[in-house]
């Protein structure tokens, strides 16, 4: 009777190792729906992390485009046109109008802080009176974690004098660049985004002198860099 009674039942070190099992199954299969959580809020980032770049990299190059060739400091002896550095750029352009109240407004594209680090900010003001204030609202912050930022200019060159170049910093204020070329460049954070740079025209250019056309413009000083490079046989 007694061993018939032992047979029937769990030892202790039967029921030590089922609860060993059990547990080792449970830790596998949470540590596996974390993995799976994880790797899907990665995804989603990513995701949503390389629209965000892409619709900052299209707005960005339709109001280079845009830039209008018009003054907004009244009170300057000269014209001022356009303003731009290796960080910074401001210029006057329409606005659309879910940022603002449409129409021609002063616009500036730099480089700021923020609580994680360095952002990419877009500044819009009204112009009032031949100026507009850009420090009176807070920016709108296109990107975040950037690592660095690079404006550069294209200066259309005379054919007889000088050649077309990118320039670091805008030298000609009452007048826009032919184009602008932007760099950037992010964290290293783990998504692996990549910046593609930026290269737009600007259709008004044509402020500068040279054809009627700024794509004209554009295309000839284009066609001058690359025939540098080519007679050079190097990289510009």
């Amino acid at each position: 009777m007694k061993n018939q009674y032992r047979s029937s039942g769990f030892t202790l070190i039967e029921m030590l190792l089922a609860v060993t099992l059990m547990a080792a199954i449970l830790a596998l299969v949470y540590g596996g729906m974390r993995a799976t959580t994880r790797a899907t809020l990665r995804g989603e980032q990513l995701i949503s992390a390389t629209q965000s770049m892409r619709m900052t990299h299209q707005f960005i190059s339709r109001q280079i485009h845009q830039m209008l060739p018009l003054s907004w400091d009244a009170e300057a002896e000269d014209a001022i046109m356009f303003e731009g550095d290796n960080e910074s750029m401001t210029w006057i352009g329409p606005m659309p109008g879910y940022l603002g109240f449409g129409g021609p407004q002063l616009q500036r594209l730099e480089i700021g802080r923020g609580q994680t680090g360095q952002e990419l900010h877009f500044r819009h003001a009204i112009i009032a009176e031949g100026k507009g204030d850009l420090d009176a609202q807070d920016p709108i912050v296109l990107l975040e974690d950037i690592d660095g930022i690079e404006f550069e200019f294209l200066k259309a060159g005379d054919k007889q004098e000088q050649s077309a170049s990118w320039q670091a910093g805008w030298d000609e204020p009452g007048q826009l660049p032919t184009a602008v070329r932007m760099r950037l460049e992010f964290k290293d954070s783990g998504t692996g985004l990549v910046w593609p740079d930026l290269v737009a025209s600007s259709h008004n250019s044509r402020i500068a002198g040279g054809r009627s056309n700024g794509r004209g413009r554009y295309q000839d000083a284009i066609q001058n860099l690359i025939q540098q490079r080519n007679n050079s046989g190097g990289n510009n």
